[in-house]
């Protein structure tokens, strides 16, 4: 397995989108939204050797008053493709 930085909308929001407990705060456009008032966005995943998507998550940082952060967006779990 490998951690993989997403460049590709379509295969981003196609994995998204396939997962039950997905919200549109995770997909790719919120990240544009994000990006387009000052924050660095991130679209992060686990690829199995094929790089097929296994798990996925979008990060946004903020600047907060005692540095940087950079948190996973408003979900309360990473999304997995189910097996």
């Amino acid at each position: 397995m490998i951690i993989v930085n997403i460049t590709d909308r379509e295969q981003y929001n196609r994995f998204v989108g396939n997962q039950k407990h997905s919200r549109f705060l995770q997909s790719w456009e919120w990240g544009e939204f994000q990006q387009a008032v000052g924050h660095d966005v991130r679209r992060l995943a686990v690829a199995d050797d094929e790089e097929e998507l296994l798990a996925a998550a979008i990060l946004i940082k903020n600047d907060l008053p005692l540095g940087r952060a950079y948190f996973i967006v408003h979900t309360d779990r990473l999304l997995m493709r189910k097996e």
